[in-house]
């Protein structure tokens, strides 16, 4: 584990004030070290996945995104094979909707009637091995982000930049401090990397995806009762570990629920 001392604590703090600055001046997607992919969960995109077949591809989602180009992975492509993955998310989908219903924009584009689901669950694809009694969510926990390779960052090209500006889900200073410290404890989401592209220099959007099975993955549901669908601020209590607060694990062994309760990170398995 790294120690921090209170100078390195100021540097973090500091980095943190220029990244909250700084963090719009890129987009960057999922970065190969990183602890996990984030996308949002709609009933659009599960539409999709439930006629993928034994292939699906989920694309990646920023809180926010800017005109200075994007940096890592946009999408992943997950053999999924046989398992029932398409089927519980839909389930577990259908069910949370019951409580947090879907809310819907309409919109004119080009003279026609666009209706868009703007309050999607956040979805985190996670290593199947993650313990959350120990990691915490929303947390990239990657170790490399300020010093890339050279073979992935490549020659400088006008209007480009490496990637290296500090860019989490949500803000918050505590989050980046834990992120520094922990980030050699624990894996990087296991997947295969397209050889030969520089994903650690912003400019346009790589189309080929990173690559994984199934079988090695969770797919982390939030959606406590207290969240606001969509929303990205409110992702710091589930980093902070909020009792009451609970999430959903999807997996090729099935569904379980993990709510905090006294300190201590509950399971349960979830009928489906």
């Amino acid at each position: 584990m790294r120690r921090i001392s209170m100078i390195t604590f100021a540097l973090v703090a500091v980095l943190t004030s220029h990244a909250s600055k700084a963090v719009d001046a890129a987009n960057v997607y999922f970065m190969p070290g990183d602890a996990f992919f984030h996308t949002i969960l709609t009933d659009d995109s599960l539409k999709v996945l439930e006629r993928a077949g034994d292939t699906i591809t989920l694309t990646y989602d920023l809180p926010a995104a800017s005109f200075c180009g994007f940096a890592g992975f946009e999408r992943i492509q997950i053999d999924v094979g046989s398992s029932r993955i398409a089927q519980r998310l839909r389930n577990v989908y259908d069910s949370l909707r019951r409580t947090h219903p879907k809310v819907i924009a309409v919109f004119d584009q080009d003279g026609k009637t666009v209706q868009h689901e703007i309050n999607g669950f956040h979805l985190l694809i996670y290593n199947k091995s993650v313990d959350f009694s120990k990691q915490r969510l929303a947390i990239r926990y990657n170790e490399s982000w300020f010093d890339l390779p050279d073979e992935v960052v490549g020659p400088q090209r006008l209007g480009t930049a490496p990637a290296t500006v500090y860019q989490p889900l949500f803000r918050d200073h505590e989050a980046v401090v834990h992120d520094w410290q922990w980030s050699r404890e624990y894996d990087a989401l296991k997947v295969s990397v397209p050889a030969g592209l520089t994903w650690g220099r912003t400019g346009e959007a790589i189309a080929q995806p990173v690559r994984g099975k199934a079988s090695e993955f969770q797919f982390v549901i939030l959606a406590d009762e207290s969240l606001k669908t969509g929303s990205y601020s409110e992702l710091k209590s589930y980093f902070r570990q909020k009792p009451g607060w609970s999430f959903l694990s999807v997996s090729d062994s099935g569904v379980r629920q993990f709510q905090w309760k006294k300190g201590k990170l509950h399971s349960t398995e979830r009928e489906e």
